[in-house]
């Protein structure tokens, strides 16, 4: 099992821009949807974010159990609160909801997010705590044109009692 510290925090609502997408595996799907919202979000005119977090991720289907093509997931980028919030087709701006999250920091490649994942579920499990909405990968320091040495990123479950 992999030795990870845990802790639990309160994160504030945040405006994203964001894209509904599917499939796997996620080293090419993610980054092909990070690449459809950046077009959409400037078909809009919606700015690209200039800090950190750079964006995010969240997840709806445990792979394990759902067909690969299948799998669910959200992308998204930080944008102003001024931007307002629309939807059209798989891509909208919206207010992700503040949340109790149980998380851990990732620092540099993902060599094993799989024990990350599994590490955190059974610490929540025997906190008392219940998941209460998809994990989710917080990029706060990333770029594909990055060094994987200097990536930064939070593995968040949304908990309650």
């Amino acid at each position: 099992m992999v030795k990870i510290k845990i802790e639990t925090k309160r994160e504030p609502p945040m405006r994203v821009a964001s894209l509904m997408a599917s499939g796997m595996p996620f080293q090419e799907t993610i980054p092909r949807a990070f690449g459809d919202l950046a077009g959409w979000m400037a078909s809009k005119g919606i700015p690209m974010p200039q800090g950190e977090p750079s964006g995010l991720a969240e997840y709806y289907d445990d792979p394990q159990q759902v067909e690969p093509d299948k799998v669910r997931f959200k992308v998204g980028v930080p944008v102003p609160d001024d931007v307002e919030e629309t939807s059209e087709g798989t891509s909208a701006v919206e207010t992700l909801p503040g949340c109790e999250v149980a998380y851990t920091t990732v620092y540099g490649p993902y060599d094993n997010l799989t024990g990350v994942y599994t590490g955190l579920w059974k610490w929540i499990q025997k906190k008392g705590y219940k998941v209460a909405g998809p994990p989710r990968e917080l990029y706060v320091r990333f770029s594909m044109d990055m060094d994987p040495k200097e990536w930064v990123t939070e593995i968040q479950f949304p908990i309650e009692r």
